[in-house]
C-alpha cells in the first residue's frame, strides 16, 4: 500500500466502474461533492467481500490527497512492524484531511511511537491503535 504499488481489488467490479472509485466497496463518497469521505479497507470490508487478505506494506502518505476524509478504516491488516507515519500525526499541519473524525489502525502490526501530534487533529473524535506494539499517548496537550 505505498506510492509505488496499485491496489485494485476484485471487488471493485468491471473496467469501467475501477475508474470511478465512488463505486468501489470500501470507498464512500459525498452526494453532493463527489468527494471521497469514507474508506474502509479494514476487518469489516474483508468480512464484506469475503476476502481475508489483509493490506500488506507501509500506509502511502497519498492518503492526504483525500482532503474530505472523514472516516479512515485501515485495521486488521498487516503493515509488518512499520511506524505510525509521520504525515498522520501532522495531518492538521499540512492543511488537509482536516475533516478526519474517526481513525482505526488496530491490530495492524505496527511499531514504533504513536506521532506527538496526533492528538492534534481538530476534528478527530475516536482513535483505534490498539493490538499493536506502540509506545506514547494520544493527548491534546502535546
Amino acid at each position: 500500500m505505498d506510492e509505488n504499488s496499485q491496489v485494485t481489488f476484485s471487488s471493485w467490479g468491471t473496467d469501467a466502474a475501477k475508474q470511478d472509485c465512488c463505486r468501489w466497496k470500501g470507498v464512500a463518497c459525498d452526494n453532493r461533492t463527489g468527494h471521497v469521505v469514507k474508506l474502509v479497507f479494514g476487518q469489516e470490508f474483508q468480512l464484506k467481500v469475503n476476502q481475508f487478505q489483509p493490506l500488506r506494506g507501509k500506509i502511502s502518505s497519498q492518503l492526504t490527497e483525500l482532503q474530505h476524509l472523514e472516516y479512515l478504516d485501515l485495521s486488521w491488516n498487516d503493515f509488518n512492524r512499520s511506524q505510525i507515519p509521520e504525515f498522520i500525526g501532522s495531518l492538521s499541519n499540512l492543511s488537509r484531511m482536516t475533516s478526519l473524525t474517526y481513525l482505526d489502525l488496530s491490530y495492524n502490526r505496527l511499531s514504533g511511537r504513536i506521532p506527538e501530534n496526533i492528538g492534534q487533529m481538530s476534528k478527530l473524535e475516536r482513535i483505534n491503535v490498539t493490538g499493536n506494539s506502540l509506545k506514547g499517548v494520544v493527548s491534546k496537550t502535546h
